[in-house]
């Protein structure tokens, strides 16, 4: 769990609040219950209505691991190392047990092509659509919440329309206008703090993790087709800039 984004939304919120004290302002005005579900409802409803079938369950287990899940990845590089030590002494064939054993889905696509002789463009094209595939639920992930954030404020002006509706039916009560008016313009604000605090905020993050995991994912493919090539294992370290024991005979 990734604490700092309830940190960082908490730090919005106090900021907000406590301008508002500062300022001298009623904190009990910008706490609505129809005028948050107006909000959250109607970008729900937006987002439902922007959203191709089938769109949510992925997304929402990609949002899962942007809060549960750290974006470092298991550091590979001298498995990569042996790996290359490997084909070049025992030949590429040897691959086939390291293949079985491998719990990553790109790697060990990658490494049973090799086995299989798959040539080099082809693989690279393989592998391509294979890191594509895993990274698009993040990226759709991201476009949804980016849309949100779109939509969150423009709710929040739907709610003050309606709420200056409703304060000019009292214009017969003017003591009541400038409260009808205040209240309004809470939608305003629930729809902006909505937008810039969680959902901007939760797009830029969930763009980060799939641009990080595009990067490391990418270096596993170059990688791989360097085995392929039969790369010096020595070689392969030092583009990676790690030491690598000798082997003993």
């Amino acid at each position: 769990m990734d604490y700092r984004i309830f940190g960082g939304v908490l730090l919005g919120l106090l900021a907000l609040l406590g301008s508002a004290y500062l300022e001298g302002m009623s904190l009990g005005i910008l706490l609505s219950g129809p005028t948050a579900l107006l909000v959250i409802g109607g970008t729900m409803a937006a987002c439902l209505v922007h959203s191709p079938p089938g769109l949510w369950r992925p997304v929402l287990r990609a949002t899962g691991h942007a809060f549960l899940r750290s974006p470092d990845r298991l550091d590979r590089r001298r498995d990569f190392v042996r790996w290359a030590g490997l084909a070049r002494r025992d030949g590429v064939l040897a691959l086939e047990g390291v293949a079985e054993k491998e719990s990553d889905e790109l790697l060990q696509l990658g490494l049973k092509n090799l086995v299989d002789s798959a040539s080099d463009g082809g693989l690279r094209e393989l592998l391509t659509d294979v890191v594509e595939r895993r990274l698009r639920p993040t990226e759709q992930a991201a476009e949804l919440f980016e849309a949100a954030g779109g939509y969150a404020p423009t709710m929040g002006v739907l709610g003050a329309v309606l709420g200056l509706i409703g304060a000019l039916q009292q214009l017969e009560d003017p003591s009541a206008i400038g409260a009808g008016v205040a209240s309004a313009f809470v939608a305003t604000f629930y729809g902006l703090a909505l937008a810039n605090l969680v959902l901007l905020p939760l797009s830029g993050r969930l763009r980060a993790l799939a641009e990080h995991q595009r990067i490391v994912e990418g270096e596993f493919l170059e990688s791989i087709l360097a085995i392929g090539r039969l790369e010096h294992p020595q070689k392969l370290a030092e583009r990676f800039g790690i030491a690598v024991e000798k082997s003993k005979k």
